[in-house]
């Protein structure tokens, strides 16, 4: 609450004494180019890795900005390179130029496959933890075939609800964010390791007796 109540310059300033992480040291670089605090948020959301699970702190306890209106333009601003993306990477140039990424997504597609894989990739973005998010979501939406418009929403969906948990982290403070990180990754545990109920007709046979 005391760096939200901080002009933004102070607390841009304030925070180079410590060890300021990515998306603080752009907030710092842009906020002395004079940027506006809004254009900022939504940049950094827009950066690949960041993206929005790192811009929302920025723009709530550095810069200032309300929760509202911080979630808001880091909604939109982590959306806005996804379509260009999506459309680029149907370029082979773009392909051999994000070799790597594209490796690792084709290696966590297999979490976003299914009956419903719209629904399972919003789950994979919309989990706000190292190595999911929008970006990686689109590289995975193009691996998997998606359509333009089924990945999008589904990415969007993600996106949104990824935007509410870093909100609700953000706004219950250090207590708040470790109870909800630990009932979250419980959650992550569980679901993996409780595999779903077999079919109808997907019974196997029981063991003859003796």
């Amino acid at each position: 609450a005391a760096l939200a109540a901080c002009a933004p310059h102070a607390a841009v300033a304030s925070t180079a004494e410590a060890t300021p992480h990515l998306g603080e040291r752009v907030a710092m670089a842009l906020q002395s180019s004079g940027v506006p605090d809004a254009v900022i948020v939504a940049a950094i959301a827009a950066m690949p890795v960041v993206e929005l699970r790192g811009a929302i702190p920025v723009g709530v306890l550095i810069l200032g900005l309300s929760l509202p209106t911080t979630l808001a333009l880091c909604v939109v601003g982590n959306m806005l390179p996804i379509v260009p993306l999506l459309l680029g990477l149907r370029a082979p140039l773009v392909q051999k130029l994000l070799d790597v990424p594209l490796k690792k997504a084709r290696s966590k597609s297999s979490q976003v496959l299914g009956d419903n894989r719209w629904a399972a990739l919003a789950a994979f973005v919309g989990v706000p933890f190292p190595g999911t998010g929008a970006w990686t979501g689109a590289m995975i939406a193009f691996v998997l075939g998606m359509p333009l418009v089924e990945a999008l929403t589904s990415i969007g969906t993600g996106v949104l609800a990824a935007g509410l948990i870093v909100s609700a982290l953000v706004a219950a403070g250090k207590l708040g964010a470790v109870i909800v990180a630990v009932a979250l990754a419980g959650f992550l545990v569980a679901s993996r390791f409780n595999p779903p109920p077999p079919k109808a007709g997907d019974e196997t046979a029981a063991p003859a007796s003796a």
